[in-house]
C-alpha cells in the first residue's frame, strides 16, 4: 500500500505571503517517487484537516519563532492520530536537534528531500543520515546528510497543492502593484554573518539550479499563474557574474523581478544586468551605518563605504533599493545608531525595515548570547516568539537583548526610524507622468481593489 504524508508549515505571522517552497520541493520530490502527498496550508483548523486525510506521516516545517506552534500541533496530532509518525524539519530543529521534544518522532536536520524519502521508504532508521530520533528514551542523532549536488534532480515545487488564490493576491511594493510568486535559483551562502543561520543550514556552500531549469520554472509559472513579478529569495542571487549574464539573456522580459544583493558586490555591470533583466528592486542587508557595528555583524566582510556605494549605484541606475537595517548590537552607542539613521535617509534607499538584533539558534550570535547567559537552549519558545515578533518596531521586554543605552533614548531612536520608514515606505511614488501612463492605468484596471486599498492608505498617512 502506498505510504501517505501531509506537510504543513508553521508561520511566525498570520500574514505570511510567500509560498512555503521548502515543503513544496519535498512534496514534489516524494510525489515523483510514487508517494501520496498533500499539503495543508492556510487552514484555520490544521489538525482537523490532517485528521480527515489520516496520513501515515505528517511533516511539519518550522522556524524558531513558530516552533511553539509546531509543538502544540504535534501534541494534538498525537492524540487524534496516535499511529501517525510526526516529522519536524526546518531551521530550528537543524540548529537544536538534541532538544527535540517527544511530541515529534523524527527530526530532519538540514536538507529534507532525500532524508524524508528514505524515511517513507522504510529504510533502517539507524542508517538514515541527517535525522534525530528516540531510541530507548534517549535522543540519537545520525551522521550528517550530504547536500544534494545537482539540484536539477528536484521537480518544480508542488504549488498545485497550495491554495494559490491566497498567494496570487496582488502585492504593493514601493510604487508598483503586482501578482508575485517566488522562485529559488540557489541554496546557500558563502558568508557567515553573526545573526544569520544560513551557514548552519547549508554549510556555507552555494549550489545552483541550472539557468535552463530556472527559465523553465519561470515559464511554467507564467503560463499557469499569470504573475507579473518573480522574486528570487536566494541568500545572494547575483553572486555569480557568469550566471547573471546568462539570466539576463534568457529569462522572460515580460515580467519584473526582485532579488537580494550584497553591498560589497555591487558594481555598474551588475546594475546594468539587473536593468536588462527587468529587476525593479533589490534587497540589501545594509545593517548599519557604523563601521564598528557593521564589522561586528558582517564579520569584517563589508564596509560602510560599500553600503554607500551600493545605495548610490542603485540610484544612478534607477533600481529601487529595499534596505535591511539592524540596531541593538553589543557595545552600540547612540551615535552608532544615529549613523545608521543618517544612512537610511539617503535618497537611494526607496524603503527599509529596521530590526532589533535578536539571537537565533544556529547563529554565531546565539552562541555569543549563551556565553553571556542571556539565552539558553531550554527556554520557553512561545515566550521567546512573543517577545520577538517580526515587527520592525517591537522589542522584547528587555527592549533589546544587547542594548546598552538607556531605554528612553533607545525608544526615541526607534521612533525616529519609524517616522523615517513611514515617510519612505508610504510616500506617493507615482509622478504625474506615471499616473497618466497607460501602464499604470492597466495595473489599476487589473487590480482595482488593491489600488483602492493603497490609495486609502496613502491618504490616511
Amino acid at each position: 500500500m502506498t505510504k501517505s504524508i501531509v506537510f504543513t508549515r508553521m508561520t511566525a505571522t498570520e500574514g505570511e505571503s510567500s509560498e512555503p517552497l521548502g515543503i513544496c520541493y519535498i512534496a514534489s520530490y516524494l510525489r515523483e517517487k510514487g508517494f501520496d502527498v498533500n499539503i495543508v496550508d492556510r487552514e484555520k483548523n490544521i489538525v482537523e484537516k490532517i485528521k480527515k486525510l489520516n496520513p501515515d506521516f505528517v511533516g511539519i516545517s518550522s522556524t524558531t519563532l513558530s516552533y511553539w506552534k509546531a509543538i502544540e500541533i504535534a501534541k494534538e496530532l498525537k492524540i487524534e492520530l496516535p499511529d501517525t509518525k510526526i516529522i519536524i524539519g526546518g531551521n530550528h530543529i537543524t540548529a537544536l536537534p538534541m532538544k527535540m521534544p517527544d511530541c515529534f518522532d523524527i527530526g530532519v536536520v538540514g536538507e529534507g528531500e532525500i532524508t524524508t524519502l528514505e524515511i517513507l521508504q522504510g529504510k533502517d532508521i539507524n542508517k538514515i543520515k541527517g535525522i534525530v530520533f528516540r531510541k530507548n528514551n534517549n535522543l540519537v542523532m545520525t551522521g550528517p546528510r550530504p547536500l544534494i549536488e545537482n539540484l536539477d534532480i528536484l521537480p518544480f515545487p508542488a504549488r498545485d497543492l497550495l491554495p494559490m488564490k491566497f498567494y496570487l493576491e496582488p502585492k504593493k511594493m514601493s510604487g508598483r502593484i503586482a501578482k508575485v510568486l517566488y522562485v529559488m535559483t540557489s541554496r546557500g551562502c558563502p558568508y557567515d554573518c553573526k545573526f544569520c543561520s544560513s551557514a548552519d543550514m547549508w554549510h556555507s556552500k552555494v549550489r545552483y539550479f541550472s539557468v535552463e531549469y530556472v527559465k523553465k520554472e519561470i515559464n511554467y509559472i507564467l503560463n499557469n499563474y499569470g504573475v507579473e513579478e518573480i522574486q528570487f529569495p536566494d541568500d545572494i542571487f547575483s553572486i555569480d557574474m557568469k550566471r547573471l549574464r546568462s539570466f539576463a539573456e534568457v529569462l522572460p522580459k515580460d515580467v519584473s523581478y526582485w532579488c537580494y544583493a550584497r553591498a560589497n558586490m555591487m558594481n555598474d555591470e551588475r546594475c546594468e544586468l539587473f536593468k536588462k533583466m527587468n529587476i525593479k528592486e533589490v534587497g540589501i542587508g545594509l545593517e548599519s551605518g557604523s563601521e564598528k557595528i557593521l564589522n561586528f555583524l558582517k564579520c569584517n566582510t563589508v564596509t560602510v563605504k560599500d553600503n554607500v556605494n551600493a545605495i548610490e549605484l542603485c540610484k544612478k541606475h534607477g533600481i529601487e533599493l529595499q534596505g535591511c537595517l539592524i540596531i541593538g548590537s553589543p557595545t552600540e552607542t547612540k551615535e552608532d545608531m544615529l549613523q545608521t539613521l543618517d544612512m537610511a535617509k539617503m535618497d537611494g534607499i526607496t524603503r527599509f525595515g529596521v530590526s532589533i538584533l535578536t539571537p537565533m539558534p544556529g547563529t554565531q550570535l546565539w552562541n555569543y548570547a549563551k556565553e553571556k547567559q542571556i539565552v539558553n537552549d531550554n527556554i520557553d519558545w512561545k515566550e521567546f516568539s512573543e517577545n520577538n515578533k517580526y515587527n520592525a518596531f517591537t522589542s522584547n521586554t528587555k527592549f533589546g537583548y544587547f542594548v546598552s543605552i538607556p531605554q528612553v533614548e533607545f525608544e526615541e531612536i526607534l521612533e525616529q526610524f519609524n517616522d523615517l520608514a513611514n515617510k519612505k515606505n508610504f510616500s506617493v511614488k507615482f509622478s504625474f507622468d506615471k499616473l497618466l501612463s497607460l501602464k499604470t492605468w492597466n495595473k489599476i484596471i487589473k487590480h482595482p481593489n488593491t489600488a483602492v486599498k493603497i490609495l486609502k492608505n496613502k491618504l490616511a498617512k
